[in-house]
């Protein structure tokens, strides 16, 4: 049958059969480096020596958790940052210190509200103790929500290293792996084998572990530095909020002690600067 086709083929292009034949030959030798050139990626990792697979697996883990951590962080800090813009913004249009207490309610994920109720409870102590609200006391506020804030923002910062250290690390874990890959790859070199065939392989499976390393950094250090701006965004916020309340603090003393605000020893902002 194989004869056949040869001598249909020589009918056809006018060529003998063993010129037809050596053709067939030469193009399935052709054809099988370009199967090899097209392995997949998969089979590159997994036939790398078992350092570099080792490096592969401690990436691949890394990466995992990292974009676990990522999801996480993603929804606590966006989430605070939504409520602490929110109770700021409906803690300006309040009247009064009293009516924080109706709308901290609204906002149990952010450390304003944690920072009021902090100084809600000092003022509750400082009530039940029969001792006069003085300026005294304004100063036991502000240390309390300094140290509520803190609280808050060590709570959000949670893990959040972790990216920082996945961003910093992966790329030279990888670099390990390839490193020790390429030292495989020479230690194979034989005098009778050709150098490109015998160290393109293991240069292939050690150039993986550098790009996995690459792979899981850069989602580590894009999320690691959106979070720390929304934290830097949070922590004004934190600021601003616990000067204010101070300074209603102060206004309601002097209220209540009926003599006139000296404006050299408290500062109450203006609506000018409110709007800044």
């Amino acid at each position: 049958m194989l004869q056949s086709f040869l001598h249909l083929t020589q009918a056809v292009i006018g060529q003998t059969p063993d010129a037809v034949e050596s053709a067939v030959s030469t193009s399935t030798e052709a054809a099988a480096p370009a199967t090899e050139a097209t392995q997949s990626m998969m089979s590159y990792m997994t036939e790398g020596g078992p350092v570099v697979i080792g490096v592969l697996l401690l990436l691949a883990l890394m990466s995992f958790m990292s974009w676990v951590l990522i999801a996480m962080k993603w929804q606590q800090i966006g989430r605070a940052a939504r409520q602490s813009k929110g109770f700021a913004k409906d803690f300006v249009r309040t009247g009064s210190f009293n009516d924080v207490s109706r709308i901290a309610a609204k906002y149990p994920h952010t450390p304003l509200a944690e920072m009021y109720e902090a100084a809600r409870r000092e003022l509750d102590a400082r009530t039940k103790a029969g001792t006069p609200v003085d300026p005294k006391f304004v100063q036991n506020v502000q240390r309390a929500m300094e140290r509520t804030a803190r609280g808050g923002m060590a709570q959000l910062e949670h893990r959040l290293g972790f990216l920082g250290t996945c961003a910093s690390a992966a790329p030279f874990i990888g670099l390990f792996g390839t490193v020790w890959g390429i030292m495989e790859a020479f230690g194979h070199i034989r005098a009778d084998v050709s150098v490109l065939t015998t160290v393109a392989p293991y240069i292939a499976h050690a150039l993986i572990a550098t790009a996995v390393g690459l792979a899981t950094a850069i989602p580590a250090v894009i999320g690691y530095n959106h979070f720390v701006a929304d934290l830097r965004g949070i922590s004004v916020e934190l600021d601003g909020f616990s000067d204010d309340l101070v300074n209603r603090l102060d206004l309601s003393i002097a209220r209540a002690a009926s003599r006139p605000i000296d404006t050299t020893e408290y500062h109450i902002p203006g609506a000018q600067e409110e709007a800044l």
